[in-house]
């Protein structure tokens, strides 16, 4: 019998030998957190941009001491006034509006509405995300679960988006640094800030998940709790086997704020004409948490990520893994992005209009996310189509039970310099 690596196969394919990245204005159903990382990016890409152009990184000469002190002090105040706000807000806005409330809208809530607020030096930073369930479709428990970790999840996935931008692209732009820094954290700032008691007992939406997933097991008093916030507070320092975790960091502090210069060429391992990074994060699921380790693979123009989830055993047993591949078929005027997953998960309830649907073991996803060259000018400009189908499970990003998922848009192409 003939066996095919996924990933090999991937990467055999015929491939294009000029670096890109892309950004993308994309629309579906219930404006989900896919959408939202999306469109969201490529609106700071736009922003910033502008911003580079106007407000460059040095304006002055700064070889003596006098000049470099002045460039050093321009540029953080010009990350403390302007710069890091616009990246709390966007990442705020991931997280209530296309978090919670993709949420919301998924399950067909009423009367959403949101609160939110600029950060230091303008506001609290703090943002709410309110919503009504019909009488006549109340969601199950694990639909409310995810609905409480919505916001921290809608950010891994903007995150990632980001990571795979850089990966296309071979750098980091320190515009992007603490965007990715914020969205990348939130699940382990919001656990870590919830265990010192800095954040609010009132709708903190790790507090709910620690009561809302041991309830799940038939756990109600806290005392026989199997796991909490403490327990996902240690677990999510996986986040410091992250790489670009200290790429960002080094991007803002050296390249950008000591250096006055706007982008870093980060190292990957070096495996001939292919590159390599791994990376590490903690995830919540309706049944516990789990690890994710990303292997990220890049060969010219393709980007593979090929995923490992294991479920920390609290309570059940679960994991999955999965391959994510960009530009992996490139034939102009079109070309081919397409994703597999597949799980292994204890049974998870839907509640959808009279009707509980309750599934778990082998479940799996596919999509293909096909591009159509419309316009060439200074860069492509490209008609998006994508079709994913799945099973009943949790799938990051994704509705928890069977799915069609359809996304349309426009796709800006960037060549890399």
């Amino acid at each position: 019998m003939l066996r095919i690596n996924p990933a090999l196969f991937l990467l055999s394919l015929p491939f294009s030998l000029q670096a890109q990245e892309s950004y993308s204005i994309v629309v579906d159903r219930s404006f989900s957190m896919v959408s939202g990382a999306e469109n969201l990016l490529t609106i700071d890409r736009g922003a910033w941009t502008l911003e580079n152009k106007f407000i460059p990184p040095s304006w002055f000469d700064e070889q003596p001491v006098v000049g470099k002190v002045a460039g050093v002090a321009f540029r953080f105040a010009k990350t403390v006034a302007l710069d890091q706000v616009i990246d709390q807000y966007t990442c705020l806005l991931q997280h209530e509006v296309f978090g919670h409330g993709a949420k919301a809208r998924e399950y067909g809530m009423k009367d959403i509405t949101y609160t939110l607020n600029l950060s230091y030096p303008y506001g609290s930073g703090q943002g709410t995300t309110f919503g009504v369930s019909p009488d006549d479709n109340p969601i199950s428990q694990d639909q409310y679960i995810l609905y409480n970790t919505g916001g921290v999840e809608a950010n891994a996935i903007l995150s990632k988006h980001i990571v795979l931008n850089w990966l296309q692209r071979g750098a980091i732009n320190f515009r992007e640094t603490f965007l990715y820094e914020r969205a990348s954290n939130d699940l382990t700032q919001y656990l870590w800030e919830t265990k010192w008691g800095k954040s609010g007992v009132e709708g903190n939406d790790m507090l709910e998940y620690e009561r809302a997933v041991n309830a799940r097991e038939g756990l109600f008093d806290p005392a026989e709790y199997k796991l909490t916030v403490n327990d996902l507070a240690k677990q999510a320092l996986v986040i410091c086997l992250d790489p670009f975790q200290y790429f960002s960091l080094y991007t803002f502090f050296k390249t950008y704020l000591y250096s006055g210069e706007e982008s870093f060429e980060f190292p990957m391992i070096d495996m001939g004409s292919t590159k390599y990074l791994p990376s590490f994060h903690l995830g919540l699921t309706p049944f516990g948490s789990e690890i994710y380790l990303d292997n990220y693979v890049v060969r010219s123009s393709k980007v593979i990520d090929l995923y490992f989830r294991y479920g920390i055993p609290s309570f059940h047993r679960s994991w999955g893994l999965g391959i994510n591949g960009l530009n992996v078929i490139n034939s102009d005027p079109f070309s081919f992005d397409v994703r597999f997953d597949i799980w292994n998960q204890p049974v998870v309830t839907i509640y959808d209009y009279n009707t509980y649907l309750s599934r778990g073991g082998l479940g799996g996803a596919l999509s293909c996310t096909a591009y159509a060259n419309l316009v060439r000018t200074f860069s492509t400009i490209r008609l998006i189509t994508e079709v994913e189908t799945k099973t009943v499970g949790y799938l990051p990003g994704e509705p928890l039970g069977d799915a069609v998922v359809l996304r349309l848009g426009l796709n800006l192409v960037l060549e890399a310099h």
